[in-house]
């Protein structure tokens, strides 16, 4: 067996040869799309263990990389339905589909009465096309495509009873276009006479519809649905491809925009009338800015359309790969998770003036809190060239080479210096949703109504406050922001204490993404960007909290610290959209994140999660040890928390 983990690398360096692209690898059952002009998704299946050699598994990997960039290469994905009618009889008597948005493709196989059919049939037709385009242009290409066509071959398993016989034996025979039988070469002669296009393969499936699919109806293409849908969704592609189209024009707006606006200030210099911008140049400005701004709308509902990526945040950042464990089969699913670390340079907002406006009171009591915790100790230097003591075996080495006639070393010397600490910590925020949450405060003023007196006035009692900055429209705080609050009050304790420390915010995207937001790294100082970045955190999706804490640790371990600190800030139970079968279930999420922090502890890293969920209790004592997690009922007493975890690890 192959995993695509263990080929990733390699695969990643050929597809940027032959493409000069950047590949993102996906399983193939996750239809997801492409974003970005200058990235390349691919869909590849999980592992491959049809050969008993290695190398022959990687070879197929390698077939199925080129095929997936042939389509791009040989126009597959630029497909129009308006040009396919008026070049194929069949389509143009046919009434036009429409759909909101639908790919071309989509709108094609719909001319058809089972879209299922001509949706399998345009594929493997296609798929033959551009397999000889790729040899042709690619020769030393045939060995791979060779050993692909024996894997493909011996995958035909539909009984001879089965409405898909003939089809299925039609693909066959497209492995070998040169060796096709006499009833097929008429049907495909539109993909073997002359130069062929993606229109060829449109024509070519309009005559084997015809030839084989005229009877079969939806319910019987239902039956074999498993054997149609192990292949690529073009649609999907062409979308997605379309959507590269739209944002490299996006970008040649901005940049002819941005030309316009320096020649009319240029122009503005030159005179100070306002006359001189109500030319031409400030009319063509407006229209632009209309036509780019209807662009990006357009963009904007296609990317969310595809529940698409925001890949231009994933584009040269690190892409680490961990393992999970599946409980139910008491095993553990290899390179399974795709982690992202995501960082960002973030401009100063006003939510970062806020936030060190709130924390300020409260940094001198902090840091002197965590004064407490430098040690006093000292250690002993032997060997120096100078110091307080002299050293009793340096001295006897010393005479003993006099004596030897070698010249003596003048280090005799024993130097006491104060002792360091030698800590890395990691304070990991959880960046779900649910940290929106709004904190649900007691008015300490209000008066419960059973006790309520009837002659007591607020007028004379100062019940009512008469402030004006704090009116009962204001913000209520969230969840988040007593987090962000909580880890930089922290990181300023920090900073005066000297230990290394990051701060990550995690999320979850699924199994294929999980994003590790990075705010500030262990060798970064506690800047402006970095208070920029933990003010600009966010709720973000899910809780997939095993890969964050695996992640964690391997940046903990990377610094060689001797004590490595692992601080966890969460509100919720560990939770995902595949985190297990059923996304109700929380087992599965809850058994993996417990086997991480087991794996954290056995590599020396001593990890300890806050919750400031209530019911924390009910799955925190089923991940750690009692003395490894804490439950805070009211959220405001997170700092003080955070601050007594930390200061109870490193002492």
């Amino acid at each position: 067996m192959t995993l695509l983990s263990e080929v990733e690398r390699p695969l990643a360096l050929f597809t940027q040869g032959l493409a000069n692209r950047i590949p993102i690898f996906h399983s193939a059952e996750q239809q997801r799309s492409i974003v970005g002009s200058d990235l390349c998704e691919l869909f590849l299946p999980h592992e491959f263990d049809h050969f008993d050699e290695s190398s022959a598994n990687r070879d197929a990997y390698r077939w199925l990389v080129m095929q997936q960039l042939g389509f791009r290469r040989y126009d597959t994905l630029s497909f129009s339905v308006e040009t396919a009618r008026s070049r194929i009889e069949y389509l143009a008597m046919q009434p036009a589909p429409t759909a909101h948005r639908s790919p071309d493709l989509e709108l094609f196989y719909r001319h058809f009465p089972v879209p299922e059919l001509a949706r399998y049939l345009f594929f493997v037709l296609e798929e033959a096309r551009v397999a000889e385009l790729i040899v042709s242009e690619f020769p030393g290409a045939q060995r791979l495509k060779r050993q692909y066509r024996t894997f493909r071959e011996s995958t035909f398993t539909l009984s001879a009873q089965s409405p898909f016989t003939e089809l299925m034996s039609l693909e066959i025979a497209l492995q070998r276009l040169d060796q096709l039988p006499p009833s097929y070469v008429d049907l495909v002669a539109p993909i073997l006479d002359g130069p062929s296009s993606v229109y060829s393969s449109a024509e070519a499936t309009v005559n084997c519809y015809g030839a084989f699919c005229t009877d079969l109806s939806s319910e019987a293409a239902s039956t074999v649905d498993g054997e149609l849908e192990e292949m690529v969704e073009l649609p999907t592609l062409q979308r997605a491809a379309r959507l590269e189209e739209w944002q490299e024009e996006l970008h040649d707006l901005d940049a002819q925009l941005h030309a316009m606006s320096f020649d009319e200030n240029a122009e503005a210099r030159q005179s100070s009338s306002d006359e001189a911008l109500d030319g031409s140049l400030r009319e063509a400005s407006v229209e632009l800015k209309q036509e780019r701004d209807q662009l990006q709308r357009s963009i904007d509902m296609e990317k969310s359309h595809l529940s698409s990526y925001e890949r231009e945040q994933i584009i040269g950042n690190p892409h680490f790969r961990y393992d999970e464990w599946d409980y139910l089969s008491q095993s553990w699913r290899k390179a399974w998770c795709s982690v992202y670390e995501i960082r960002e340079d973030h401009v100063r907002e006003d939510s970062a003036t806020e936030l060190l406006k709130r924390i300020q009171p409260l940094v001198p009591s902090v840091r002197k809190r965590f004064e407490q915790v430098k040690p006093v100790g000292m250690r002993r230097v032997p060997r120096s060239l100078d110091g307080e003591d002299l050293d009793i075996n340096a001295i006897v080495e010393a005479r003993a080479d006099s004596h030897a006639g070698l010249t003596p070393t003048e280090h005799v010397y024993v130097r006491v210096e104060k002792k360091q600490r030698d800590v890395a910590a990691c304070l990991l925020v959880d960046l779900s949703a649910s940290t929106d949450d709004p904190i649900v405060q007691p008015d300490p003023t209000r008066i419960p109504e059973d006790e309520e007196d009837p002659f007591d006035d607020p007028y004379l009692h100062g019940a009512i406050n008469f402030d004006p900055d704090q009116s009962e429209s204001e913000t209520p705080r969230k969840i988040i922001d007593v987090q962000k609050e909580s880890v930089l009050l922290l990181a300023t304790a920090l900073e005066n204490l000297g230990d290394l420390y990051c701060v990550y915010g995690f999320s979850g995207y699924g199994h294929e993404r999980v994003e590790v937001h990075v705010a500030k790294e262990f060798n970064e100082s506690l800047n402006l960007g970095a208070i920029n970045a933990i003010a600009a955190m966010k709720p973000l999706r899910s809780t997939r909290m095993g890969p964050a804490i695996r992640h964690a640790t391997h940046k903990l371990l990377v610094t060689g610290s001797a004590l490595k600190v692992l601080l966890v800030i969460s509100d919720g139970f560990p939770q995902d959209s595949d985190y297990g079968p059923d996304r109700s279930d929380h087992e599965y999420g809850i058994q993996d994140t417990a086997k991480a922090i087991h794996e954290a502890h056995e590599k020396g890293v001593q990890l300890f999660c806050i919750t400031v969920d209530v019911s924390g209790h009910d799955y925190l004592r089923r991940m750690c040890r009692d003395d490894q997690y804490w439950v805070i009922e009211d959220t405001e007493e997170l700092p003080s928390a955070l601050q007594f975890a930390y200061r109870r690890l490193t002492s």
